[in-house]
């Protein structure tokens, strides 16, 4: 039975959100994933070096312990499931409890901790990097000692946070359909270009992308980005904002959104729009100007379970188990080791998330930028949506 926090929340000024990034994937590589997980998990007796346990003998310590993670939920749940939760329980001999928090995780983990309530132990699919470091301000969430996460070892720097490890990299891009942009524009080309008058959509909560991808289409170069010029970024969005009908907040919203047809032009997590597209939708993704981020794992601050959580993190990045999740989910994992277990045509697809931006037209939010500034920006784009 999943535990449930039972204190109130705290009482904000603003709702805080984060970035869940769910996919969704075929039967076929379901089962692909399932089998190559289930043959990973099979009598693998790794030494502490590499698990970053302390040693088998720890290992079998956690046969009867129960890890309590904080998720979203939908297919991006299902994905973790398959690659990293069954396999984990199989292999360790414990018990792992879900919490479906969606955008609610936030205010959860900080509420948690300020209290001291029995809650979840780690935070996973909508840590966002520069969230983890947020929460990390608010002494919710542990800094993280890399001596024990061994497979994070070979990981670059923007995965590599005080306060979270990447899982995944996710990425918000730009969908056009086909119909409404015949000339296949590049980008944010299309999206704010105010003589085709389609309905948009954007994310309804701020955070690192759409404030920054204004500003490269106004012009801004991408070394220019930080520190966020706000009045410039909403004066580009105020050229949109009468053609923007739609605010998402989740994957399937995206997915619905595109299949309906209920915008034209929208800056959406790409699992979800590849989803919809190979589901039949008449669109297609451009990846220039995309913002892309480090989904990632954070403990709690007064976790109990404290070995158990960095043993289920560095079981999350082995790379076998990282390229088992993206077939699933639909993203890029976070360790390019992870490449070599994906076939040729998925590596193409997301390639350009390890291109630096002059090569792929991709970038990597800010992530000290958007923890130290993401409450007063948050409360001027309500503002501004509410305007």
């Amino acid at each position: 039975m999943k535990r449930k926090i039972t204190a109130l929340l705290l009482t904000a000024a603003m709702s805080l959100s984060l970035c869940a990034c769910g996919g969704a994937a075929s039967a076929d590589s379901a089962a692909e994933s399932a089998a190559a997980s289930e043959e990973t998990a099979a009598g693998e007796t790794e030494s502490a070096q590499e698990s970053g346990s302390e040693g088998n003998e720890a290992a079998s310590n956690y046969e009867g312990e129960t890890l309590v993670i904080g998720v979203w939920g939908g297919t991006w749940k299902e994905a973790f499931d398959e690659a990293c939760v069954k396999p984990f329980e199989e292999k360790y001999g414990c018990t792992i409890e879900e919490e479906e928090m969606g955008d609610n995780i936030v205010a959860e983990v900080i509420a948690q901790v300020e209290q001291d309530i029995d809650g979840i132990d780690l935070a996973a699919g909508g840590g966002a990097a520069d969230f983890c470091a947020y929460l990390g301000t608010k002494g919710a969430v542990k800094e993280l000692d890399y001596s024990r996460i061994a497979n994070a070892a070979e990981l670059d720097d923007y995965a590599k946070t005080t306060y979270g490890v990447g899982m995944y990299i996710c990425a918000e891009a730009w969908v056009y359909d086909k119909d409404a942009f015949p000339n296949n524009p590049v980008g944010s080309e299309g999206f704010f270009d105010t003589s085709n008058t389609g309905e948009r959509s954007i994310r309804s909560w701020v955070g690192s992308g759409i404030l920054e991808q204004a500003l490269l289409a106004d012009g801004v170069a991408y070394e220019d980005l930080y520190p966020l010029d706000l009045d410039r970024a909403f004066a580009k969005l105020d050229t949109v904002k009468p053609y923007i009908t739609k605010y998402w907040s989740s994957g399937a919203e995206i997915y619905q959104t595109i299949l309906d047809k209920e915008a034209v032009a929208g800056e959406f997590w790409f699992s979800h729009a590849n989803r919809a597209i190979n589901d039949g939708a008449n669109a297609y993704v451009s990846y220039q100007d995309t913002a892309k981020f480090a989904d990632s794992l954070a403990i709690t601050a007064n976790t109990k379970h404290e070995d158990l959580a960095y043993e289920f993190i560095n079981f999350c990045l082995d790379p076998e188990v990282q390229a088992n999740f993206s077939k699933l989910v639909g993203y890029a994992p976070i360790t390019q080791e992870a490449l070599q277990y994906l076939d040729q045509e998925t590596q193409d697809e997301i390639a350009c998330m390890y291109q630096p931006y002059e090569e792929g037209g991709t970038f990597w939010a800010d992530v000290d930028y958007w923890s130290e500034n993401y409450e007063a920006v948050s409360e001027r784009y309500e503002l501004w949506k509410a305007a």
